[in-house]
């Protein structure tokens, strides 16, 4: 009896750290809660359980602009997440999620220094992971998949490039960027 108490908490506190994040429609949700660029830190913070780290990145000055984009992070590397906004445009906030470690690990640690996301993951109806190949993800409903050789992939959902990213030695899906 005791036994299977402790494993049905075990399992229902397991259920409640995972996060669920779902893209549709041009809006993002995280566990069912709209966020956008005017979203707080602290509101982050509370839906994914987490304090994240604030990075700022003071950018380059663009060609024909007399101003720098710089942009802004919130970075919550035991979730697998990095949330970004641009100075240029403060009404969106970008994503990326990643979906495994990248067998090289200078490559991991360069390109996307966190843990692996624990959670569900949801473009429009297609639930996306780190087992799809590029032949499912040229089958994703109400999306359209473009490979690039050899690491990069571009997924369109209404009118919404989505870049991904391929572990060159495994071919398989490592990290999704939401703009």
């Amino acid at each position: 009896m005791r036994v299977s108490l402790f494993t049905i908490l075990l399992l229902i506190s397991a259920i409640s750290i995972a996060q669920k994040i779902d893209f549709r429609n041009d809006s993002l949700f995280i566990n069912s809660y709209y966020i956008d660029g005017f979203t707080k830190k602290l509101t982050l913070d509370s839906l994914l359980n987490k304090k994240g780290k604030e990075k700022r990145n003071k950018g380059k000055v663009l060609p024909g602009v007399n101003e720098k984009a710089g942009s802004i992070s919130y970075i919550y590397k035991s979730k697998g997440i990095i949330f970004y906004r641009k100075d240029a445009d403060t009404t969106k906030l970008g994503i990326g999620i990643k979906l495994q470690r990248n067998a090289n690990p200078t490559v991991d640690q360069n390109n996307f220094p966190t843990s692996a996301f624990k959670g569900q993951f949801f473009i429009g109806n297609n639930y996306m992971n780190d087992k799809k190949t590029i032949e499912q993800l040229k089958q994703l409903k109400d999306c359209t998949f473009t490979f690039y050789q050899p690491v990069d992939g571009r997924i369109v959902y209404k009118k919404r490039n989505i870049s991904t990213l391929f572990d060159f030695m495994e071919n398989e899906l490592t990290c999704i960027f939401i703009e």
